[in-house]
């Protein structure tokens, strides 16, 4: 178990993920509609459950992208000189 958590959020965000978390949802939501009359307490359970953790991925996954935001700079590159000017004062005795 190298990485840790490291390692299950690097899996977790991924597209794959997510897609697999919008079609369990999908599925789940359809097949308790369709068979609410039929199916048994333990399917139902079991649906309800895998719909609930779809749809934890799903928020985890907006969330994330609401919190992250755009990654681009507030304000363009500025290049630098290629004089002394930008060497740190340490550097300049050596």
């Amino acid at each position: 178990m190298s990485g840790g958590i490291g390692v299950f959020l690097v899996s977790i965000l991924s597209y794959p993920v997510l897609i697999c978390s919008v079609l369990v949802a999908v599925v789940s939501i359809v097949l308790l509609i369709a068979k609410r009359k039929t199916m048994g307490k333990g399917a139902k359970t079991l649906l309800t459950i895998l719909c609930a953790i779809a749809v934890i991925v799903i928020a985890f996954f907006i969330f994330m992208a609401i919190m992250a935001g755009s990654n681009h700079p507030s304000a363009p590159p500025v290049p630098h000189s290629a004089g002394t000017a930008n060497i740190p004062h340490y550097e300049k005795n050596f």
